[in-house]
């Protein structure tokens, strides 16, 4: 866990190269995040979104098919992006899933904190065997 959060820069810096390369040659791109994402605090990213116009739009996987609301942020190039509430499948109501994602606590110090639990990665749209193959 602590090689992952070590390398999260590193993987933003490569994010970033290829997002700029992809918006200097007009490719259109879309990154999705949980909406608690630091992205958008990278200094590398502010860079990016300072020299081109990014477009960012909030939706709920729910919405989409997902199993749990799960909200998420869309960044992309390409304005079109905020056109994707008008293909929602479905109304997202909390009552559609007994899923929840994440744990809500308090520590020892009294900050409310959150964590993935089991069923966090089981959310993704597609895991690992699918993308594989």
């Amino acid at each position: 866990m602590i090689t992952r959060i070590l390398s999260a820069p590193n993987q933003v810096s490569r994010l970033v190269m290829l997002l700029f390369f992809y918006s200097s040659f007009h490719v259109w791109w879309v990154v999705e995040q949980p909406q608690n994402s630091l992205l958008e605090a990278h200094p590398k990213f502010a860079m990016l979104c300072r020299m081109f116009r990014i477009f960012k739009v909030r939706v709920r996987m729910g919405e989409f098919g997902g199993d749990t609301e799960k909200p998420t942020w869309l960044y992309s190039n390409m304005q079109i992006v905020e056109e994707i509430g008008a293909h929602k499948t479905r109304t997202w109501d909390r009552s559609m899933t007994n899923t929840h994602l994440v744990n809500y606590y308090v520590d020892a110090a009294g900050k409310k904190c959150c964590t993935g639990n089991k069923d966090l990665k089981s959310s993704q749209a597609l895991n690992e065997q699918q993308f594989l193959h």
